[in-house]
Formats: structure tokens, sequence, C-alpha cells
């Protein structure tokens, strides 16, 4: 079988300049804007064949190369998108330890240059702070790697969510599992203070939330260096995990996660299959099978 790469030269191509921190928010915004929309026919995958827009920044990665691109502007929404690898087979659950720790950086990055965007189209939410910076992954069998980063003029429905929850339960999300999840439940402890379980209400199959501790406030890029490397570490192996047990299972090996962070919000991360993603079993028993996979390669 050929090992599907994306060739250097197509990077260069479509190269806007040689970093992020070399641009200035309206030429990223105007050129996510014209970026022409392209769809990849028979099969083909476009981040391979080279339609994956305009280039911001790229990261050396242990193996193969990260890179960031203007997706698109959509209802206001201006969409970056992060490749986890020029390698087609590498993706944030597969790559090696420190690649993983590499592409939150560079997440971290993408989020604080949205967030200090200073166009008045975007709502100031905090001091030298504009609009909602959100960060999601969504993990199809088969299709290339990425990352999407969005600055919201409006605040997104799941940061909505999480401040009803507050006004309900007199702490978020991540004081409420420390605090009141069953223990057994916890599926494990991570680099920075960070833990990870299945909440005891789960509204998806395999459903998982990981949480920073002692609590920390704010967005990705508020963390400190530690923080964001117990994230790396924590997304990498679970999510591995979680690709393991859906393959021994036979089901589709599909998940996707979003960071819930932001101004006042205890960061957390939450990781859920689809909808459509049917088990006949419950949280105590994919706990037991995710902590038999972890580290598993």
């Amino acid at each position: 079988m050929v090992r599907r790469r994306i060739d250097p030269v197509l990077l260069a191509e479509q190269r806007l300049a040689e970093s992020l921190q070399s641009l200035d928010f309206a030429t990223v915004l105007n050129a996510a804007a014209e970026r022409p929309r392209t769809v990849a026919r028979g099969g083909s995958c476009r981040w391979c064949a080279g339609r994956f827009g305009p280039v911001l920044d790229t990261t050396e990665l242990v193996r193969g190369r990260s890179f960031l691109t203007a997706h698109a502007v959509v209802d206001g929404t201006l969409v970056l998108k992060q490749a986890s690898s020029t390698d087609h087979r590498d993706d944030l659950d597969s790559v090696p330890p420190m690649d993983a720790i590499a592409l939150f950086e560079g997440m971290a990055r993408a989020e604080a240059f949205l967030a200090a965007c200073g166009d008045s189209r975007w709502p100031e939410t905090a001091p030298g702070r504009r609009g909602h910076v959100a960060i999601a992954k969504r993990r199809r069998p088969g299709g290339h790697g990425t990352q999407t980063i969005a600055l919201y003029a409006r605040e997104p429905r799941w940061l909505l969510r999480e401040r009803a929850f507050v006004a309900r339960h007199g702490v978020g999300t991540a004081s409420a599992l420390e605090t009141r999840n069953p223990v057994e439940l916890l599926v494990g402890e991570f680099r920075g203070g960070l833990a990870a379980a299945v909440p005891a209400a789960t509204t998806r199959a395999f459903e998982i939330v990981v949480w920073f501790r002692p609590g920390a406030i704010g967005a990705l890029a508020d963390l400190s260096g530690n923080q964001r490397w117990g994230l790396a570490q924590a997304v990498r192996e679970i999510t591995g995990a979680l690709r393991l047990e859906l393959a021994v299972r036979g089901l589709r090996e599909e998940y996707g996660w979003r960071l819930v962070a932001g101004p006042g919000i205890e960061p957390h991360l939450r990781i859920a299959t689809p909808r459509t993603t049917t088990v006949y079993d419950g949280p105590a028993e994919w706990v037991e099978k995710l902590r038999s996979h972890i580290g598993v390669e």
C-alpha cells in the first residue's frame, strides 16, 4: 500500500507567510473569505491533493509536519484548520507524544491570535480579547486528521450550556466531576493536575470529560505549559484507547471532542462518539475497557 503524504511542494505553494506571528488579522480573514470551496471526488483526500487553502503556520514534528490553514468564513465565523500531520495516517490519537504536545501548542497559538484580533465585528469579551474561540475535532475513519479553531461573534451554545450549569449547580462541570462523580468512573490522572472520567449521567456512548485539578479558569492559551502538556497526553491516550475499543467492538472508529473554555469558565474537554453509536453496556464497563487500553500503542 502506498503511504499517502502531503507533498512539501504543495505546502510551499500555498504558504501565506513564514509564521502566524508575522501575519495580521485582516490578512488571515481575507484569505479565509476568498478561499475557493472545493470538494474531493472519487474517494480522494483533498488534503493530500493540496486542496487545503492558504497556509498560515507550520510546525516540524517528530514524524512529518503540522500546519494551520485559513479555511473559511461562514455566517460571520472565521474558521481555521490545523492538520495533525502531512502523513495521512497520523492523527492526534496515534502521533508520538511530543507531536501531540506540539499540536496543542499550535492550537493555543492560533486561539491567542484569533482572540486578539481587535476587529470590531467581534464583540469584546475580555480586556484585549474579542469574540469566542472554539477548538474542536471530529475524527472520521479514513479522513485526514484535522482540528478546527474558530472565532465566533456570538457565544456558542456549549458555553451557554456551561454557564447555565454553573447557575443551576453553583459550580462548573470540572468542579462537579471532581467532587460529585463516582470515583469508580475515573478513567485516569495525567500530568499537570488533570483527570478524566466518564460522567455518571452520560448523553453519548463513551462520553469522557478531561478536566484540570486544581481548578483552572480561562482558555487554552491561559493555561500553563505543564497543563497543556497534560491535556495533550490525556487526549492522545484516551482517544487512542477509545479508537482501539471501537475497533474491538466492530464499531466505526469515529468520535469527536470539544474544548469548553473561555473567560470565567473552568476549562474541560468533552470526548464522545456520534449519537448513532449504539452499545449495550454502561459507564462502568466503558471505564474498565478504556483503562485496559491506555498505553497500548
